[in-house]
């Protein structure tokens, strides 16, 4: 079925932003299609392990507690000892496909935060090459087992942070290998670097980043073309990264900017160095993604935009 669009501006508290409506899909009360919702979001592996709630930090530890939180889709870290490509053979990525299939989640992508300097670094470049290679890999067998759990054709890779003076060698490896392996690499560095629209390599992203950057998300969001092919879920203040909607975020800009470019696919929360949260405080990715949750119903009731459900 063809949605019938129509745009027209709305003003929120704090913004006028032009925003798109359908006749029918995910919307809330008043028809507004919404994207920041539990449905829609995916949760990182990465920063999960520190978290005191998570019992087991193994691989199937981490995937089991993503499904427990009622979650729909998980973003594997590439970096995570027991599952780095490197480490594991089809045997085992067949068993964590199956894992992730049993326990009712999708696959949103690959995460491969390596130390960006590694890409310039001679030292650790051919690894750093290597572990980029590794991970496209991975993805494509992973997605290869599962299918494509992305809707709507979202753009589906690994997700990491190029260096901006990467020699074009590099770069060059890198493609050839995403390109080969029928994927993407989503670049979450800022500033944003020049991509292609159907190139190997694609824009990403991270809130946090672009906070500590003092930019606009917004405009960030919307102005960028190709539009981006991913996005966090994170927030950044005064004492460093926080749980979203914690810091300097507007869930609502960041929600309805990401919703005009009728965005398919799933948002990745992003627990990677959170300020108090970790074993030594006792603090917990629960406590996290239910304030996440709570913070953006709240923010959409009080938007006078829509009503999250």
């Amino acid at each position: 079925m063809t949605k019938a669009l129509n745009e027209e501006r709305v003003v929120t508290a704090k913004s006028e932003i032009s925003i798109t409506r359908a006749s029918h899909g995910d919307r809330g009360n008043n028809g507004l299609m919404i994207t920041l919702r539990k449905e829609r979001m995916s949760v990182a592996m990465a920063g999960l392990q520190a978290c005191a709630d998570v019992r087991d930090s193994s691989a199937r530890g981490l995937i089991e507690w993503i499904a427990s939180r009622g979650l729909r889709y998980v973003q594997v870290d590439a970096t995570m000892a027991g599952i780095r490509p490197r480490e594991i053979g089809r045997s085992a990525r067949r068993d964590m496909a199956s894992l992730i299939k049993r326990v009712g989640l999708s696959l949103s992508g690959i995460d491969l935060w390596i130390p960006p300097s590694h890409l310039v670094d001679t030292t650790n470049q051919q690894r750093a090459i290597d572990a980029v290679s590794g991970a496209c890999e991975l993805a494509a067998e992973l997605r290869a087992i599962l299918g494509d759990g992305m809707p709507g054709g979202a753009s589906f890779g690994v997700s990491m942070t190029l260096h901006e003076e990467t020699p074009a060698a590099v770069v060059d490896a890198i493609c050839a290998t995403a390109t080969r392996c029928g994927v993407v690499i989503i670049d979450h560095a800022w500033p944003a670097r020049a991509v292609a629209s159907e190139g190997p390599i694609r824009v990403g992203i991270d809130p946090a980043v672009l906070i500590g950057a003092g930019v606009s998300i917004g405009k960030v969001v919307l102005g960028i073309s190709p539009p981006p092919a991913a996005f966090r879920l994170s927030d950044s203040s005064a004492i460093g990264r926080v749980a979203a909607g914690e810091g300097s975020l507007d869930l609502t800009n960041y929600d309805i900017a990401i919703t005009t470019l009728n965005w398919a696919g799933a948002v990745t929360l992003d627990l990677r160095g959170l300020h108090g949260v970790g074993r030594e405080v006792g603090y917990g990715g629960g406590a996290v993604i239910d304030r996440v949750l709570q913070r953006l119903s709240e923010s959409a009731s009080s938007s006078g935009i829509v009503k999250f459900e």
